[in-house]
């Protein structure tokens, strides 16, 4: 382990939240402090949003460690709960005990004379709700009716929810709209940005005993932004990793190298970034200068005056092709166009799970024609995934567009789909399968969506069971009312202009 060899005494980047080690950076601190606010003027609901990774979970567990007594906090982390459920989940939070389930008034009447009592002792009752985003439609429509809980001057409950951006999107799209009304104040955390970073990375340096200087390169950090986007989940587990590699070399900082060494992380983009475009450019400046000197000697030993500095041209400096990491675990780009020796890529009828319905009677083109009717998807010549995408442009116009989907990712090469196909082998496939959706762009990529859902919970579930390196790739939940304009906009072309 790397402790002793960087002189600290516990890990720096452990997952679990620790309010000790609270960041007051980043607008971490103002954020926590805005939601006291918020608190104190009585608002009734107030709202938190931000991606997974970003921290939520460490301010949520900060805003009730620093409540005064004044304030009663009763926390719920599994909020994935029915709306019988709720009152008694809330009831046990305070350690009264709950009635029966089917005596539902009765729960309601017990939180309701225990709302009155703190209000008597002139305390005020506050509900925090961790993972917000999972609570189903009709357990928001309970809550929203505790809101209506009240004396003529003030809330007898206030609510404060941490979310995924997912429940923004269900309020404003879906059933949950008159909930939506409710929340007062909306606040969203925001990942690192790269000069955030620096900070972050010595402050959780000092709080495991580190007391050197440096320990990340300027270059390491510039990597480790890029490959973790500024998510601090990632930005841990990357961190952890870099240390470990650093600890191998006997080296004493974190250099590049250690962080290039993750290559399941970094996208060929990010390795260009992070090491080669240094080197590139150095070497095309050094080119440039010799080119210049040569041209200059040859114009002078021919009497040809040289060019006027002013009016040369810059040249153009060719980049090599990229070198693929040794390892990847996310797909990586490919040729555009596949050799013609190659096989075309076929998707396994594993993982593309067809209805019964389909599988025994494909539809016809003339009946895809007819479920888009002017409109036809975009196909590039010979197009080895034709049916496929065909299917998923039928799958979305039948669809029902308050259902959700997950974005996956974009492919630039049918290639890669074997990677991402190897990744979903080892995800946990929930009762339906795994059932991929392709879309191919007007300039040959693969716009690539997993599974249907009836609700945003569902599909959330189910991309937190994806694996990490497919994480990294920035799956979201997405509305097929809000794909289906997507992918009219980018992926469908009208028949003249098939061409």
């Amino acid at each position: 382990m790397y402790l002793n060899h960087f002189g600290m005494q516990n890990q720096p980047f452990v997952l679990t939240p620790d309010i000790e080690r609270f960041f007051s950076g980043a607008g971490r601190g103002a954020l926590l402090t805005r939601l006291g606010e918020a608190i104190g003027a009585g608002e009734g609901f107030i709202q938190v949003t931000g991606a997974a990774g970003t921290g939520k979970s460490m301010l949520c567990r900060m805003l009730c460690q620093q409540q005064p007594e004044r304030i009663r906090v009763a926390l719920l982390i599994q909020p994935n709960l029915s709306p019988g459920e709720l009152i008694p989940a809330i009831l046990k939070e305070f350690r009264l005990s709950a009635p029966g389930r089917k005596e539902k008034l009765a729960a309601r009447q017990t939180l309701l004379n225990q709302l009155l009592l703190h209000h008597r002792q002139g305390a005020r009752t506050l509900l925090v709700i961790d993972d917000a985003h999972c609570l189903p439609d009709a357990t928001l429509e309970e809550l929203r009716l505790l809101g209506n809980l009240e004396t003529g001057q003030t809330k007898l409950i206030q609510v404060v929810l941490f979310a995924q951006p997912t429940l923004e999107t269900r309020l404003r799209e879906g059933a949950a709209s008159g909930f939506s009304e409710r929340i007062t104040t909306r606040l969203v955390l925001e990942p690192l940005s790269g000069k955030e970073l620096d900070g972050y990375l010595h402050a959780r340096l000092q709080s495991a005993g580190f007391q050197g200087g440096e320990l990340f390169s300027p270059r390491a950090l510039r990597c480790l932004h890029l490959a973790s986007r500024g998510n601090l989940h990632r930005i841990h587990q990357l961190a952890h990793q870099a240390l470990q590699n650093a600890h191998a070399e006997g080296s004493l900082q974190v250099s590049v190298r250690h962080v290039n060494q993750l290559s399941t992380w970094l996208m060929p983009l990010q390795w260009f970034s992070c090491w080669y475009r240094p080197v590139l450019a150095t070497a095309g400046l050094t080119a440039m200068m010799l080119g210049g000197t040569v041209l200059t000697t040859w114009a002078t030993g021919h009497g040809v005056e040289p060019p006027v500095a002013a009016t040369q041209a810059t040249p153009t400096i060719p980049v090599p092709a990229m070198p693929q990491p040794a390892a990847p675990a996310l797909p990586q780009p490919m040729p555009e166009r596949l050799a013609e020796e190659e096989q075309p890529v076929q998707v396994p009828d594993e993982v593309l799970v067809q209805s019964n319905q389909e599988a025994e009677s494909p539809a016809p083109e003339a009946e895809s024609a007819k479920a888009i009717p002017a409109m036809t998807p975009y196909l590039k010549a010979n197009d080895p995934l034709r049916e496929v995408i065909l299917d998923s442009h039928r799958w979305l116009e039948q669809g029902n567009e308050a259902h959700y989907t997950i974005q996956l990712m974009l492919l630039g090469q049918d290639q890669g789909l074997h990677g991402l196909i190897s990744q979903l082998k080892a995800t946990p496939a929930p009762a339906g399968g795994l059932d991929l959706k392709l879309f191919r762009l007007k300039d040959d990529k693969l716009l690539i969506y997993l599974n249907e859902c009836d609700s945003a919970a569902t599909c959330e579930a189910l991309m937190n069971r994806l694996p990490d390196a497919m994480k990294a790739s920035r799956p979201s939940v997405r509305t097929l009312a809000r794909l289906k304009t997507t992918v009219r906009k980018l992926a469908l072309v009208t028949p003249d202009q098939t061409g």
